[in-house]
């Protein structure tokens, strides 16, 4: 690749400079963090995400409930579709944020089965879970019981629910994404301006401000010239990317690029640890 030190990265092309490697490494971490980000900025997000994992764990952990549950699953499915269908409830790895998606996804897909099964048969799921505990213990497992079967009969939870996934869904398919050997430059900056409009757009302006806030710093901290001159340098992009804002211009255009062509070579030539500490910066992905 030492002939073509200049490559922003083609469909297919598995092969990449160094310092494309590099900087995409970099920035797939971060979206990593932004979603750890929206957990801190938005406390509600938070404390639904941990009632909805605590509700997995209680479906898993508890074998004759969950028999009860899955029941509940295999009945409308077959009302509604002819066939029998029992989904399992996936638990989120706490070592991968995406899978607490995936896993809340799934959750609200069988949420007529648990609501249908505790409007009709709550004591049941109480017994079942109880079963010859006595004491101490059969007060401890009654009021366990009772909290989650309450959780699931609440209107606003599953509501917090799908407004928590709607919210971290876009964050997710972007670490996926970028997580790719076979991505470009520019398909990582057109899903960070993604989420900044995400978040723009947001119907609670604390999570709005706190949120864009949080992601022009990630922006801030990324090498900017190198991603922003992969979507210039795309033929279905260009400049059509940019809001009034942003100020790119074909002179600016010309600029970025004679910039980062300098940049790379002295990379390349002298192994500087910062490739474009001399380039102007942009504010935020999209504006």
């Amino acid at each position: 690749m030492a002939s073509r030190p200049f490559v922003l990265g083609t469909p297919g092309e598995n092969l990449k400079p160094a310092v494309l490697v590099r900087a995409v490494e970099l920035i797939v971490l971060k979206f990593q963090l932004v979603l750890g980000d929206y957990f801190r900025v938005y406390t509600f997000a938070a404390q639904i995400a941990e009632s909805a994992t605590d509700l997995i764990g209680w479906l898993n952990n508890h074998g004759k409930v969950r028999k009860m549950f899955d029941a509940s699953q295999a009945q409308i499915s077959l009302d509604r579709t002819g066939q029998s269908v029992v989904l399992a409830y996936l638990s989120a790895n706490l070592t991968r944020w995406t899978t607490h998606c995936v896993a809340f996804i799934r959750l609200i897909r069988v949420q007529d089965a648990l609501k249908l099964e505790v409007m009709q048969h709550r004591s049941g799921l109480i017994k079942a879970q109880v079963g010859a505990a006595t004491s101490s213990e059969k007060q401890r497992l009654t009021q366990d019981a009772e909290m989650h079967c309450d959780l699931i009969a609440d209107h606003n939870f599953w509501e917090g629910l799908e407004h928590v996934v709607g919210d971290i869904e876009p964050i997710c398919y972007g670490t996926n994404i970028n997580q790719k050997d076979s991505t470009r430059a520019d398909q990582v900056l057109l899903t960070l301006a993604g989420m900044y409009i995400h978040f723009s757009d947001h119907p609670i302006p604390e999570v709005a401000n706190g949120m864009t806030k949080r992601i022009e710093k990630r922006w801030k901290d990324c090498d900017q010239p190198l991603f922003l001159l992969a979507v210039i340098l795309n033929p279905f992009e260009g400049l059509s990317s940019f809001g009034e804002n942003a100020g790119m211009n074909h002179f600016k255009c010309n600029n970025l690029l004679i910039a980062v062509r300098v940049s790379l070579i002295k990379q390349y030539t002298r192994g500087a640890t910062n490739e474009f500490a001399d380039v102007p910066k942009i504010a935020s992905p999209a504006r």
